[in-house]
Order: structure tokens, then sequence, then C-alpha cells
């Protein structure tokens, strides 16, 4: 497990840091993406993206080990909270340097054990965002094993500071949580195991039900590791597009929300020359539902949810 964590102000704050791991000597040119919205300012970094699975949703592993050799960094995602086993991982890439995404990843573990998404890596990201399985409000965690890249990340995360009170050494910037967050989040985290719960009852729910139906295809667990469940999405093959399923879905009350867009729906990041077939078909096809963990205590409101999905899954006119 991840021995050194720092709170922090935004999630975003922590891939951040995580980036700036060239200035301790690692100075890897090249990272691996999976198709999802990026951060294409940094110029330290070729950025390779790979497509999606379009199975577990997550980035496609046999790719990504097929082109190993163009790249020595990768940045994973946990889609969804399915947690990709990177210790597993480890034996096909054993001179990477891996880096997490692990935003939506709070509860997930690898190798069904306690070791907890986003430690398996030179460093992570975790998110604590109001839709999150635990929330303070806004903010997240920077997590790594590694000593020297913690002195850094403190460094920079604290305003530049130095040993000496108000001299700064280098450029910094206050990506400190604040206290108020902080303490929600510690009420959030005395309460995790029923927040947990509740999800894990969310998910059976909505799984027993849709396992059986034809017109809809469920996210496959990662061989190795266990879903966070912070989201559960379900894929309808024959949907037009996630445009025509939401406003179908607004109509009766139901709140939903998009599969990630793939790397090219995204005008800053066209000028990647890239496979997206499986992204976009993710796109197209997926729609996340409602998750929340009071949800497991509103037994007909998620009955609704789930005979108005499969009666738009099985919609006459809406095949492609």
């Amino acid at each position: 497990m991840a021995k050194i964590e720092m709170a922090i102000k935004d999630y975003v704050v922590s891939l951040e840091l995580a980036k700036r791991m060239k200035k301790l000597g690692w100075g890897k040119e090249t990272m691996w993406y999976w198709i999802r919205s990026i951060d294409n300012n940094n110029k330290e970094f070729t950025l390779y993206p790979i497509d999606a699975d379009i199975y577990t949703w997550n980035i496609d592993l046999q790719k990504l080990i097929d082109n190993s050799d163009k790249a020595l960094a990768v940045l994973f995602v946990h889609n969804l909270g399915n947690t990709i086993n990177l210790p597993g991982l480890r034996r096909f890439l054993p001179d990477h340097i891996f880096v997490e995404d692990a935003c939506e990843s709070f509860g997930g573990t690898y190798h069904n054990t306690v070791f907890h998404a986003g430690t398996a890596s030179l460093c992570s990201g975790m998110s604590f965002f109001g839709n999150k399985n635990v929330t303070s409000g806004e903010g997240g965690a920077f997590l790594t094993n590694d000593g020297d890249l913690y002195r850094y990340a403190q460094k920079v995360w604290g305003q530049g500071s130095s040993d000496k009170k108000f001299i700064h050494d280098i450029l910094g910037y206050n990506y400190r949580m604040t206290n108020v967050a902080a303490a929600i989040l510690y009420g959030q985290l005395k309460i995790a195991t029923d927040i947990m719960e509740m999800k894990a009852a969310v998910f059976e729910t909505y799984a027993k039900a849709f396992e059986n139906i034809d017109t809809i295809k469920l996210q496959q667990i990662e061989l190795g590791g266990t879903h966070s469940l912070w989201m559960y999405g379900v894929c309808i093959p024959n949907s037009a597009s996630y445009d025509y399923a939401k406003i179908y879905f607004d109509s009766m009350g139901i709140d939903t929300r998009p599969m990630f867009y793939p790397i090219t729906y995204h005008k800053h990041l066209k000028q990647f020359e890239c496979e997206t077939t499986a992204a976009e078909f993710l796109a197209r096809t997926c729609i996340i539902l409602p998750s929340y963990p009071e949800l497991a205590l509103e037994k007909k409101t998620q009955q609704y949810i789930i005979d108005t999905v499969i009666g738009y899954s099985r919609e006459e006119g809406i095949n492609v």
C-alpha cells in the first residue's frame, strides 16, 4: 500500500504533481493514455493514446503490451472504478513507470486483497469530489511510495516553501486542502463502510436485473481486480447515440451521464492520429445510471430505472 499520502484541494492537482516527476530525474519522454480527456499543455511528454477495451471499458491492455516498446511510462485510468490489476500487469511491463488516475477508485483493490487501487504505481491521484464514494466537497489525495517524489510534491503543494519560513526556493502553488474540506472528508471516512455496503447493494441489484437481458451488455470486471463501485453503467449496442438516450431518459425523469468521450472529440486534442474505434462505440452506446448509496434504500426507484433501461434497450426504431 502507499506509504505516503497528501491531501490536496483538487484531484487534478494530483495528476499535475505526477507529471512533474521529470524534475526528479526520471526523464521519461513518453506516456500512454486511455482515450479520455487529458491535458496536452504539458510539452514534456510525447503522448501515445491507446484505444479502449469494449469489454472492460478501460485501456486495451493487449494493445498496450503489443506496443509497449514505444513508451517508458503508462498512465492508467480505472474507469468508473474498474480496477486494473497493475501488480499482475507488472510481469509484462517490468521496466515501465506506472502512474494511476485513481480518482474513481476509492474502495477498489488489486488481487482481491487489501491493497488499494492507487498504491501499485510510482504515484497516483484520487478524487474526493462531490460525486465520489467519499467526498470532501472538492479535493483529492496524492499517493506515492517514493520519498524523493513525496518531498518534491510537498514543496510544490506548499507554495514552494523552503525549510526557512517565507523563503521560497521553487515556484509552488497553494494545493493544500482546506480545514473545512478535511473535516467533511473525516466525517465521510467514519461512515465509509456503510456507504460502500449500500453501493454494493445498488450494484448487485442492477447486475442481477440486467445479466440475462440480451439487448444490454455490462462492464466486465478486470481479471484480478475488484470494482470500487463508483458508478454503474450499461452498454446498449443498438442505441443510436447517447444524446438520443439522454432525451429519452430525461423524459422519463431519470438522470444519466455519458461515457467519457474519445480524445478526438476535444478541440485542443484533435491533432492526435490514433485508433478510437472502441472509444467511439462506448461513447455512443454506454449510459451511466444513478448509483448513489441511498438508492439501495429506494427499491421502487431503482426498479423503475431498471424497467426503463430494459424498455429502452428493446425499443423499436432506435437501431443504427
